[in-house]
């Protein structure tokens, strides 16, 4: 692995860079993935740009835009990519001062400058020990499908000493959906992934300690700062973020098996897709994908919860789920009783109020606010 070689390096080169500037210093960086010369002088342009700093230049102290002149400072800024371990220290600046605010911004630049080596060597230790922190991301995944797996094996054995119950318990679609808005559920899987991810990085901080101060070392999934001798590297790393998935394919209500990836849905078994992803704030989030998930009839969960007045067809069990996980979805009954009404005794028999064509359909429209969001099509025979 790259810290290894890149900490040894550091240990190697301790003697040298003991003694530096007198005043700390401070670098401000960026990581790319596989940048250039030229791509590397559009991201520093675009990422540290010196802030204007404008006044009145007609003498009255009432700056205008016609009046004010403007000026700023030189930002000091790197850009290192984390593919060749290439630095691209730039100093940031505006060509034009003392003229407008827009000719000031329209004249930014770069000129290239010099950098400590000991600012070299804490970059390539950051992007190590980012490296690192992503590829533990798919061992906390892992863990995390294991221990559902885990989970729904438990349920599973002990479905099997149940006394078998007739009813919505043993849907494969109404459990489905209610998994699908189990909150408290999704939440510990949460949970479990962020302690996880927390103590890999924990981990990989802890493993510096022999080299940096802890205190002044710290790791995310979007930045990392890093202070020996008297120099700071603080980055920001561009990155994409990870997902890893995993599928629940409902063979029935009991029956719930788990596949890594995501599952291709088949007609007649309901599936839920769980994402498992890096976020913007460093931490890991886990929700079920809806667009990828799937009812028994091919209908995809996004279509019950988008709001778009989606026609689905459904079974009873289904929606009286459905009704369940929706509080703030009012349904009321287009044609018979409702859902959960028992199926008509023979050829157009029953109490009514279907379709001549099909007494065996129930159309309920689901409203909120007044709107129409679901309409569901259930079938009670």
């Amino acid at each position: 692995m790259f810290m290894t070689a890149t900490l040894s390096g550091l240990l190697a080169c301790a003697a040298i860079f003991t003694t530096v500037a007198a005043n700390a210093t401070t670098e401000q960086a960026l990581v790319c993935q596989g940048c250039n010369y030229q791509q590397a002088v559009s991201l520093a342009k675009s990422h540290a740009q010196p802030g204007p700093q404008c006044e009145d230049g007609s003498g009255t102290g009432y700056p205008t835009l016609e009046t004010q002149i403007c000026f700023s400072q030189p930002k000091k800024f790197v850009v290192f990519d984390a593919v060749s371990r290439q630095a691209y220290p730039f100093e940031v600046f505006h060509a034009n001062q003392g003229g407008s605010i827009s000719d000031l911004r329209s004249s930014i630049a770069t000129r290239d400058r010099t950098v400590h080596p000991t600012v070299i060597e804490l970059l390539n230790v950051g992007v190590d020990m980012h490296i690192e922190l992503m590829s533990s991301f798919d061992q906390t995944a892992q863990r995390l499908i294991s221990y559902q797996q885990t989970k729904v094996a438990q349920q599973k054995a002990n479905a099997s000493y149940a006394m078998p119950s007739g009813g919505c318990e043993n849907d494969a679609d109404a459990k489905a959906i209610r998994d699908a808005f189990d909150v408290q559920a999704i939440g510990t899987l949460q949970r479990i992934a962020q302690i996880d991810h927390r103590e890999q990085t924990d981990g990989i901080l802890n493993s510096l300690m022999s080299f940096f101060d802890r205190n002044t070392v710290s790791l995310d999934s979007v930045d990392f700062q890093l202070t020996k001798d008297e120099i700071t590297v603080g980055a920001s790393v561009v990155y994409s973020p990870k997902t890893k998935s995993f599928t629940a394919i409902y063979n029935s209500a009991s029956d719930i098996s788990l596949v890594d990836g995501r599952a291709a849905n088949a007609v007649g078994t309901p599936i839920l897709v769980y994402d498992i992803k890096t976020n913007s704030d460093s931490d890991l989030l886990v929700q079920v994908n809806k667009n990828n998930s799937y009812l028994s009839s091919n209908v995809p969960l996004s279509a019950v919860t988008n709001g778009t007045g989606a026609e689905v067809s459904v079974s009873s069990c289904a929606a009286d789920a459905i009704a369940a996980v929706l509080p703030n979805v009012q349904f009321s009954v287009a044609s018979g009783n409702g859902f959960g009404e028992t199926p008509p005794s023979g050829p157009g028999g029953g109490s009514g109020g279907g379709s001549p064509e099909n007494d065996c359909t129930r159309v309920l429209f689901g409203k909120a606010n007044g709107t129409v969001v679901l309409v569901l099509t259930v079938n009670i025979c």
